[in-house]
């Protein structure tokens, strides 16, 4: 069965450089950036800045890289990717879009990772790749993801799908 789904193109628009979401003149609050100061301010308070900021732009290459992958077909320059995409096609995902841009237009916005289907379902993907998953953020992660995403293409019945790179192989944790 061949489903075909149009995504709602959100209105806002999100800048990459300084990581913000706007809405016209306004500026939208993040989600992960929500998360991380109301639900867990101290999750990374003993973690030095200079690991921080290598283990972002490392998760960074990675994002990049997968959706590079998903939107070209070509092969993936990393191990990471190459897992991925593997991952992906042998349970039989079909991507529909990366870093798909959902809003509430009111208080919030976010990038979704991965929007995949698989038997006529809508998947809400988000990519790790932190050494250790936090479930309970990732949770709250993908529940406020998939409220936004079923707010905005007027659905329901999204499922969650978290997808924890590491250089040997890519994990599937899905919730509904």
């Amino acid at each position: 069965m061949i489903i075909m789904i149009e995504l709602v193109k959100s209105s806002v628009v999100f800048n990459e450089e300084n990581h913000t979401y706007m809405l016209g003149e306004k500026q939208l609050q993040g989600i992960t950036g929500m998360i991380s100061r109301q639900l867990f301010p101290d999750k990374y308070k003993d973690v030095p800045d200079f690991v921080l900021k290598r283990a972002a732009e490392k998760g960074s290459l990675i994002h990049a890289q997968c959706q590079f992958a998903d939107a070209t077909s070509l092969p993936p320059e990393s191990i990471e990717a190459e897992n991925y995409i593997r991952m992906r096609i042998n349970a039989g995902y079909k991507a529909f879009a990366n870093e798909y841009t959902v809003s509430d237009n009111e208080y919030f916005a976010s990038n979704i990772d991965c929007v995949w289907e698989k038997a006529g379902r809508i998947c809400l993907g988000d990519i790790k790749t932190t050494l250790h998953l936090d479930e309970e953020y990732l949770s709250w992660q993908l529940s406020i993801y998939a409220y936004l995403f079923e707010l905005q293409q007027q659905c329901s019945n999204t499922l969650h799908l978290c997808i924890h790179a590491n250089r040997h192989q890519y994990t599937e944790t899905i919730s509904t």
